[in-house]
């Protein structure tokens, strides 16, 4: 591969690690002690619907940061490290990877999810072996793509890798569990792409408007008219995962109380 390959694999992994933990693993600590209550009661409806819900409000927050990253992270990376040693080509490097990357942030969310509704029932085995078949798909992936992609396919088969798992794993559970509410799932993603379309529209609509601002005032502009036009279309089209977090966040209270209703948002 050219130079700097590694480090712009390296470094577009930090960059895209960053909305999957304060998104994936925020939400998988603190949904794993609401899961294990309900697996230890053997409240398989609430097992669905808890994950059903808790998903849906990842998928929403998961699908506008990868699209944050995928057009706005060259001139992000650009404003925050281009100086020094890291010049264009270094930034060209990074941002490659990292939009790759992005492509998978949906898949890396919900893996934390998936897996720990496993890790709740006590099984930690059918994880863990689709773990390793994910990993050996994820090298033949990387060697494929990387003919075509250089450095950029191996972080494409990561994102084609994660995502396929995350695939397994929820037909894993659909299957023990008599459904994971999957229709409920799939509306509420493609409304997420949908309003992720339209947040598209405004961000490259305002970063063209805002060129010649700066890169920090047309990166804010740019990202606050995303947010908003993404919030607006949520909104229209009735999606409540994206407004009822502050419950979902707090739900296991309600399970140790004896009381594992549906949130509402």
């Amino acid at each position: 591969q050219g130079p700097g390959s590694v480090t712009g694999l390296e470094w577009g992994w930090d960059a895209m690690q960053l909305p999957e933990t304060l998104i994936g693993t925020a939400f998988g600590i603190v949904a794993f002690p609401t899961l294990a209550g309900l697996a230890a009661a053997g409240d398989v409806a609430g097992l669905r619907r808890t994950l059903a819900e808790t998903l849906a409000a990842v998928m929403t927050l998961a699908a506008p940061a990868a699209l944050l990253l995928i057009l706005l992270g060259r001139p992000l990376l650009a404003l925050l490290y281009q100086r020094g040693g890291f010049d264009a080509a270094a930034i060209e490097a990074i941002y490659t990877a990292l939009r790759f990357f992005a492509l998978g942030l949906l898949g890396h969310v919900c893996l934390e999810l998936a897996a720990r509704a496993f890790f709740a029932q006590q099984d930690t085995v059918t994880p863990l072996l689709v773990a390793a078949a994910a990993a050996a798909a994820n090298i033949v992936l990387g060697l494929v793509l990387m003919r075509w992609l250089a450095h950029g396919g191996l972080a494409l088969a990561n994102s084609l890798a994660v995502s396929a798992e995350v695939v397994v794993l929820l037909a894993l559970l659909r299957r023990r569990w008599g459904g994971v509410e999957g229709r409920r799932l799939a509306h509420t993603l493609a409304k997420v792409v949908l309003a992720t379309a339209v947040m598209a529209v405004a961000v490259l609509f305002v970063l063209a408007l805002t060129q010649g601002l700066g890169r920090l005032p047309s990166l804010a502009l740019s990202t606050m008219a995303g947010l908003a036009a993404y919030s607006l279309t949520c909104v229209l089209l009735r999606e409540t995962a994206l407004f009822y977090l502050p419950a979902a966040l707090f739900a296991e209270r309600r399970v140790l109380r004896g009381h594992p209703e549906h949130i509402e948002p």
